[in-house]
């Protein structure tokens, strides 16, 4: 992630501190995100009360993600070639196309009323829910909590953006760190506050959800390496495989958070995937960085 043009990592004459946590927050994600996801296991407490927050902080990663672009840019990045590939702004990191970026997140978020339903009643272990797959709640329901959860902090971002351009122009180079923040504390709050859920399995649990995850990161490593070699051009290649690589799984923890609270079956899936991510992400970024620049 540069400041401005320059290529430097580091807004000018950037405090220690400030370097730190730009780092932290930066290329050194994955340290962060992997303490993260430590604590949540670990850290002793009762995190229950926490829960509402998930989503939350998954509207904090779109608001940020979305007060880099207006609308304006948005519409001028809508091309034939970008509608076929509607990730995250974690491709600033990596020098990927910001636009392609937020479009294929946004496009892909838009069907998640109905892929994501789908997508954890497919990786269900062990017994079903006590509702069923279902959950109990409706497809209406469940649309409408998550265009909640994703509409009003994109509208938030744009409104910010009008009432206050100077404001977001001066700190254009930190909205990607404050996207890392969010993510990183979800990733915290999604674990600790749900781990009562299979606090009395033992570890060998944990690992067929694992597995799974884990398969699912290297499948879309293979796609965004293809699609960087041979598809697309550099930018949008970059941008495309860490969208193919980071999933949007907190949105898939919002919404087993809400709608099959306490169901470990459900839970493990979506939380555990941020492992995988994390060192699939971390490869990708070596080998973008030492392999094509």
């Amino acid at each position: 992630m540069s400041h401005g043009d320059t290529g430097s990592p580091y807004p000018p004459a950037a405090a220690p501190l400030e370097r730190l946590v730009t780092s932290l927050l930066g290329r050194q994600f994955w340290i962060t995100a992997c303490l993260m996801f430590v604590l949540g296991l670990t850290l002793p407490g009762h995190y229950g009360a926490l829960r509402p927050l998930v989503p939350i902080f998954l509207s904090g990663i779109l608001f940020f993600s979305c007060l880099r672009l207006s609308l304006q840019e948005m519409g001028q990045g809508v091309t034939v070639a970008t509608a076929r590939t509607l990730a995250w702004t974690i491709t600033d990191l990596y020098g990927g196309t910001r636009m392609f970026a937020l479009l294929q997140m946004l496009g892909t978020t838009m069907l998640s009323p109905l892929t994501v339903p789908l997508l954890v009643a497919h990786v269900h272990l062990g017994q079903g829910a006590a509702a069923g797959p279902s959950g109990g709640h409706p497809l209406g329901a469940r649309m409408l909590y998550m265009a909640t959860v994703l509409g009003i902090p994109f509208v938030l971002a744009q409104a910010t953006r009008r009432a206050a351009p100077r404001l977001v122009a001066h700190n254009h180079h930190r909205l990607s760190l404050c996207a890392v923040f969010c993510s990183c504390t979800l990733v915290f709050i999604a674990i600790a506050s749900n781990r009562a859920a299979w606090a009395s399995w033992h570890w060998s649990a944990l690992v067929a959800p694992l597995v799974l995850s884990s398969a699912l990161c290297l499948a879309g490593l293979g796609v965004g390496l293809l699609a960087m070699g041979w598809l697309l051009p550099r930018g949008e290649g970059i941008a495309f495989g860490c969208g193919e690589i980071w999933i949007n799984n907190g949105l898939a923890v919002a919404f087993v958070t809400q709608f099959f609270p306490g169901n470990p079956y459900m839970l493990l899936p979506a939380i555990l995937m941020q492992l995988p991510i994390i060192a699939v992400m971390s490869f990708f970024g070596w080998y973008v960085r030492y392999r094509h620049e």
